[in-house]
């Protein structure tokens, strides 16, 4: 018997310009354990909208065309975190109570 590769995902952003970024293979599908949680994908998948995730909406990313993939202040993911989950950002910022998806923490001194 082969035990389901167990994959855990959550306070994350897939986001990208194809309609599908996440997509399992059928055939390898059966040997999955997936859980999500608190994430902003963009799918088609209706399936990964549960636990509190995000479906196809922008992330609104800063600078993406630059590779700045800090968040704006309108950005759907700031607050949608699980609190206390992951306590630094990418950066070693320190996340807040209602910390924000994805690896950068929004800073409120980085106005647009």
């Amino acid at each position: 018997m082969i035990n389901p590769l167990e994959i855990n995902l959550f306070n994350s952003i897939i986001y990208g310009r194809n309609l599908e970024e996440v997509f399992f293979r059928e055939e390898v599908a059966g040997y999955l354990s997936v859980t999500f949680s608190n994430n902003l994908f963009r799918t088609t998948n209706s399936q990964l909208n549960s636990n509190n995730s995000i479906l196809n909406e922008n992330p609104l990313f800063k600078e993406p065309n630059n590779s700045d993939f800090s968040l704006t202040e309108t950005s759907p993911a700031v607050g949608k975190a699980i609190p206390g989950s992951t306590s630094f950002d990418i950066r070693g910022q320190l996340r807040d109570s209602t910390p924000d998806l994805g690896a950068y923490e929004f800073i409120p001194t980085e106005r647009e």
